[in-house]
């Protein structure tokens, strides 16, 4: 069996016949233009490093979260993420990233792309049980997509284990 990765999409091949898999879809709100325009601003505002001015114009966003769909609050605490990412404030880059994907319902690969910044982040700070717990939840989401696709998140589990053990070890010498 050949599996290819293009572009987001997966293309399986058995015995040079196509194989379709039906999915699922999960409908999902759009994101209104004007909610749009300020999140786009809040960015323009952070790429040019007014990180403070970017937080003003979220927190102006946030402020009318009780009149904002799921995708625009998932849209708008990605937006205050990265930004918290930008400027190394990691723990609270976290806390922004797992209120994203509080937010449902979202986009699949949306959510995917999150839960896995989400695992990095936490093995950067250590938490491995963490780290495994939205690998595993990225690997769901991961079989929903491409079904013959397997991505074993244990073996990371194993590793890991095995790598804080050594580093203990060496570090207790």
């Amino acid at each position: 069996m050949t599996s290819v990765l293009s572009s987001g999409v997966q293309v399986s091949v058995v015995n040079a016949q196509e194989v379709e898999v039906e999915r699922k879809t999960k409908r999902v709100p759009t994101l209104r233009s004007k909610v749009y325009d300020q999140l786009s601003r809040a960015q323009g505002l952070a790429d040019a490093g007014n990180q403070a001015e970017a937080f003003v114009i979220l927190d102006n966003v946030k402020s009318k979260a009780s009149s904002m769909n799921s995708y625009e609050l998932a849209m708008m605490f990605n937006f205050y993420a990265f930004i918290h990412y930008e400027a190394e404030n990691y723990d609270q880059a976290i806390a922004a990233f797992e209120n994203v994907v509080q937010q449902q319902p979202i986009p699949e690969t949306f959510e995917q792309a999150t839960l896995f910044s989400l695992a990095q982040l936490h093995m950067m700070r250590g938490n491995y049980d963490k780290t495994i717990a939205n690998i595993e939840r990225w690997e769901d989401i991961q079989k929903t997509l491409y079904p013959s696709k397997d991505i074993p998140a244990k073996k990371f589990g194993i590793k890991s284990s095995s790598y804080v053990s050594k580093a203990r070890l060496c570090y207790s010498i």
